[in-house]
C-alpha cells in the first residue's frame, strides 16, 4: 500500500460488512466502467447498531444510507426505533423497525432509512426500478395504513417544491402495508386474518376503473387473494416502471429462498383489463430520495429485514447461498464492492471503505471529474475482508471527486464532495 502526500491509513477486519451502494452516473465518461448495470443499493445489516444508541444514524450512515429519523438517532419522532440484532431463524443479523405509535401524542411513528438527498439527481431513484428483500412481522403485529417504501422529488415528505423551484407532485408511487384488500364491484373487502398484512401499491396518477373512485389509486394484489402471516419470513420482490408513457406494477413472494417466486400483483397500463396508468413526460425521471419504512399509523408493530436490494434490472437481484460464521444465508452476490464516502460532502477528511471476499490486488485512486487521478490511496495485494481509508482533501481544491477501486478485472467508483 502507499500514500502520495494525502493521510491514508488502512484498516483489515477480519469479517467485514458486506453491503454496497454503486455510484451515481454523472458523466459519460463513468459509464464506460463496469457499475453501469449494477445494483444501486445494498444492505444486509451484518453491522451492529444498539437500540440503545442516541447516534445510530452514525452506524447507518457508514453502510451507505444518507440519514436515520428514529428515536435512537438524534432526530427522532413518534416513539420509533431502527436498530440490527441477530435472528436465530435466519442465522444473521437483520434490522428491526420498531414503532410504538400508541406512545405517541400524534398516534403515529414517523422514522425511517432514507437514500438519497434532495441535492442528488432525479435519477437516483431510476424510473424504472427493482426491490427485493426479506420481510418478517412479529405475531402481536397488526398494520393500518403504514407506508414501507415513500420515494421522494426533493425532501421528506414530498410536498412544496423541489430544489429548482418547481413544483412537484406529492409522489409518483408509495408501497405500503395495509390489513384489508381494497373493495372491488364483485367482491366485499378481503381482510387479512388476524396478525396478517397486505401490501399495497398508491399510483395517484392510475386509474383502475374496476375500482371504486376512492380507492383506485391503491393498487392491492389482484392475481391472487395473498396476504403475509405474522411470524413467517417472506422474500418479496418489486417491480415499478414509470419510465414510459404507461406505468407498471409487478410484485412476487416466496417463503424458501429455493422456492419458486409467485408472482401476486401485475397491473400494467392498457395491458391490465380496466387499467390504465398515464405517465406524463416529466414524471418518467425518478426520484432523489428513497425513505423507508416512514410512518406506521395506529398500532405498535415490529418489522424485520434482511438482504434489502435496490437495482436498476433484474438480473442485478441475483442471490447466492454464502457461508457466515458458520452459517448458512442467502444474499446478494457482489464480489466487489465500494461504500460510499463518509461523510460526504466534505470540509477535511473523508473515511473510504471497501470489501474483497478473497485475497487480491487492489488500487484505490482518487480522480478529479476530469478523469486526472490527484491520489492513490492503496495499491498492492490486500486480504480479504473490509477495508477503510481516510482521504485529506487539504491539498485539492473544493469540488467533485471519484474515487475509484479496481481489483481482479473489475471497476467500482463513486463520487464524493469537497467543500472548503
Amino acid at each position: 500500500m502507499r500514500s502520495h502526500s494525502f493521510l491514508a491509513k488502512v484498516n483489515m477486519s477480519q469479517h467485514g460488512h458486506i453491503g454496497a451502494t454503486v455510484a451515481l452516473i454523472l458523466s459519460a465518461w463513468l459509464g464506460t466502467t463496469s457499475i453501469l448495470n449494477a445494483q444501486i443499493f445494498y444492505d444486509n445489516f451484518e453491522y451492529d447498531a444498539s437500540r440503545d444508541a442516541t447516534n445510530v444514524e452514525l452506524v447507518f450512515r457508514s453502510h451507505g444510507w444518507t440519514d436515520v429519523k428514529a428515536n435512537n438517532s438524534y432526530f427522532g419522532r413518534g416513539a420509533g426505533y431502527l436498530y440490527t440484532q441477530y435472528d436465530s431463524t435466519r442465522q444473521s443479523r437483520v434490522l428491526v423497525m420498531e414503532s410504538n405509535p400508541s406512545q405517541s401524542p400524534i398516534n403515529q411513528t414517523d422514522y425511517w432509512l432514507k437514500y438519497g438527498s434532495q441535492n442528488t439527481p432525479l435519477t437516483t431513484i431510476p424510473a424504472n426500478v427493482w426491490f427485493q428483500f426479506w420481510i418478517y412481522g412479529t405475531p402481536e403485529s397488526r398494520f393500518h395504513r403504514s407506508k414501507f417504501l415513500y420515494p421522494c422529488r426533493a425532501w421528506y415528505p414530498c410536498v412544496g417544491h423541489d430544489i429548482d423551484g418547481d413544483s412537484i407532485p406529492e409522489f409518483a408511487w408509495l408501497f405500503g402495508i395495509h390489513k384489508v384488500i381494497g373493495p372491488n364491484l364483485d367482491n366485499p373487502p378481503v381482510t387479512a386474518p388476524d396478525s396478517g398484512w397486505v401490501w399495497h401499491l398508491r399510483a395517484p396518477l392510475a386509474n383502475n376503473q374496476a375500482e371504486a373512485s376512492y380507492n383506485r389509486d391503491k393498487l392491492y394484489p389482484n392475481l391472487t387473494n395473498t396476504w403475509m402471516k405474522a411470524g413467517q419470513w417472506y422474500q418479496v420482490r418489486i417491480h415499478i416502471d414509470l419510465s414510459g408513457e404507461q406505468g407498471a406494477y409487478e410484485a412476487w413472494l416466496r417463503e424458501d429462498a429455493q422456492a419458486p417466486w409467485t408472482k401476486i400483483a401485475e397491473w400494467i397500463g392498457n395491458v391490465t383489463p380496466q387499467f390504465e396508468w398515464p405517465i406524463p413526460p416529466n414524471e418518467r425521471v425518478g426520484n432523489r430520495v428513497l425513505a423507508m419504512p416512514t410512518t406506521v399509523n395506529v398500532y405498535d408493530n415490529k418489522f424485520y429485514m434482511d438482504d434489502f436490494v435496490m437495482a436498476a434490472s433484474v438480473n442485478d437481484l441475483e442471490l447466492l447461498t454464502s457461508v457466515e460464521d458458520g452459517h448458512t444465508k442467502t444474499g446478494f452476490h457482489q464480489p466487489l464492492m465500494l461504500y460510499q464516502n463518509f461523510p460526504n460532502p466534505f470540509a477535511t477528511s473523508t473515511t473510504i471503505k471497501f470489501q474483497l471476499l478473497q485475497p487480491e490486488r487492489a488500487a484505490l485512486t482518487v480522480l478529479d471529474i476530469l478523469g486526472n487521478r490527484v491520489a492513490t490511496l492503496v495499491e498492492g495485494d490486500l486480504p480479504a475482508g473490509e477495508h477503510s481509508v481516510v482521504f485529506s482533501g487539504a491539498q485539492v481544491p473544493a469540488g467533485m471527486y471519484v474515487y475509484r477501486l479496481v481489483a481482479g478485472g473489475r471497476v467500482e467508483q463513486r463520487l464524493m464532495q469537497l467543500v472548503k
